[in-house]
């Protein structure tokens, strides 16, 4: 115990007249009474405290550095550790209060994040996760991969589009199919107001970064023998049969009277309608439907068949009706249409009288068919005044002796099926087929005469193609309004990702 005497002696003589509040405080050895500085251990206690006032709590340790620098305004609190890096720095609220510090990304849930200036920022993935680090990304079909740019600027349409000249965009080629016309943008508009008429041979891409949106018109139809973009053109009597994928064929010839088979209609979805037969002589065939195709490479529709008339001025023969065009959209976020997307094809023309009744007057020409339609983006919409039609042209009528015949309408024109051209009259004349529409996917057949030195008329042309690739494979609701409205001609497909 001598000891400890001189410890707490010393002590005591250091801290000299220090004040120290002692109330409440237990005696540091073992007593249960009031702290006084009687007891050895009381003074020994008493110093320590003195200690703890001066340096641990209002002092330079506790105060300053603990309480001061350390936890609270100190190194600790305030300064670097909790309210400096910690906290409102890079350590604490950073990476422990609601930032990062994560260096690649991460795939969570369905959402990408990403650590930007230590803040984390999230996107959706519309397709999901590909793989812990990165979304599955969406890719057009028909075009390279690399075509996709997020750096292009936004583009809204109000301009008609030449697709030969491609003034707007670049030309890419595809194998055994036409050159297309592609444009590069962020976001994609065709406004309300606008109606927007593309033509030119090759059919129309439009690669989008941003989001698409058609509230006006597009048009790629065909009219009457001059085809949509991308769509094959007309017989003629250079050419007799159609062109495109399902052409119509010629109207046969008889070789001993003057009595010709209307053209066939044009094909591609739906099935062009045959030739009527002219007293005993055949009409063309109709182009047969494709099944299964996912519009790639990417074309319009199919040309209807010629007519044969007279071989010499006037010359009263028919041409088809032109095959409707070819559209691509392409979004990696969203494709919404309020407005309308056409690509009809065009009318066969209806047989001429001669001026002299006994020489030969022409049949009627098949339809043209209708064109493609190709949507692809994780997410399609269809407003509810939405329209895409990909309606057939009618077929031509038969000429008369007393008379012209008419041409078929262009599907573009049409409410339902497309009608045929008139019968130039009745003796020798026919009525020409109806195109195919909506849920009628094909041609109706061209009208036949049997009278001695009649005409057939020609079929009427097959809807084209509608594809929507989205991140479903499933059609989205909004598509009673279009032509054809229902599949196979109507289809849904996943969209291609990577």
């Amino acid at each position: 115990m001598s000891v400890h005497r001189a410890v707490v002696v010393t002590l005591a003589l250091a801290v000299g007249a220090c004040s120290v509040d002692r109330t409440g405080l237990a005696e540091l050895d073992g007593g249960s009474g009031p702290t006084d500085a009687s007891s050895p251990m009381d003074a020994l206690r008493d110093v320590v405290v003195g200690i703890d006032s001066g340096r641990l709590d209002s002092g330079g340790i506790d105060a300053a550095r603990r309480d001061g620098a350390l936890d609270d305004a100190g190194p600790g609190d305030a300064g670097p550790s909790d309210a400096g890096p910690n906290d409102a720095g890079s350590a604490d609220a950073g990476s422990r209060d609601g930032g990062c510090t994560f260096s690649s990304p991460r795939c969570v849930g369905g959402s990408l994040e990403r650590c930007v200036a230590g803040a984390p920022v999230t996107a959706a993935c519309p397709l999901g996760c590909a793989t812990a680090d990165r979304c599955w990304e969406p890719l057009p079909s028909n075009v390279p991969e690399t075509t996709v740019d997020p750096s292009a600027p936004p583009m809204t349409l109000g301009t008609d589009v030449d697709t030969d000249a491609c003034a707007l965009g670049t030309v890419v080629a595809q194998t055994s199919a036409p050159q297309l016309c592609v444009l590069v943008t962020g976001s994609f508009t065709v406004a309300a107001s606008a109606t927007v008429t593309v033509r030119g041979a090759r059919p129309l891409v439009v690669i989008a970064s941003g989001a698409i949106r058609i509230q006006g018109t597009l048009d790629a139809s065909a009219v009457g023998v001059m085809a949509g973009p991308g769509g094959g053109g007309g017989g003629t009597r250079a050419s007799p049969d159609g062109g495109g994928l399902r052409p119509g064929a010629r109207g046969l010839s008889s070789t001993v009277n003057n009595a010709d088979g209307g053209g066939g209609g044009g094909g591609l979805c739906g099935a062009g309608g045959a030739g009527g037969t002219g007293q005993s002589t055949s009409g063309g065939a109709g182009g047969t439907a494709l099944t299964g195709w996912d519009l790639s490479p990417l074309q319009g529709g199919s040309g209807g068949g010629w007519a044969r008339g007279t071989t010499g001025p006037p010359d009263t023969s028919a041409d088809g009706g032109a095959g409707g065009g070819a559209i691509q959209l392409f979004s990696t976020v969203s494709i919404d249409v309020g407005g309308r997307i056409l690509v009809g094809g065009g009318g066969g023309r209806g047989g001429l009288r001669h001026p002299n009744p006994s020489v030969n007057y022409g049949a009627g020409a098949g339809g043209g068919s209708g064109g493609a339609v190709l949507l692809e983006a994780p997410t399609v919409r269809f407003g509810g005044s939405a329209t895409i039609s990909a309606s057939g042209g009618g077929g031509g009528g038969g000429a008369d002796d007393l008379g012209d015949a008419g041409p078929g309408q262009d599907g573009r024109d049409a409410t339902g099926r497309a009608f045929g051209g008139a019968s130039g009259g009745p003796r020798f004349g026919s009525t020409g087929g109806q195109g195919g529409a909506d849920a009628s996917h094909g041609g109706l057949p061209g009208g036949s005469n049997t009278m001695t030195y009649a005409n057939g008329a020609g079929g009427g042309g097959g809807v084209g193609c509608i594809v929507v690739r989205n991140a479903t494979g499933t059609l989205p609701s909004g598509t009673t309004s279009f032509s054809p409205r229902t599949g196979p001609a109507l289809s849904a497909l996943t969209i291609r990702a990577r």
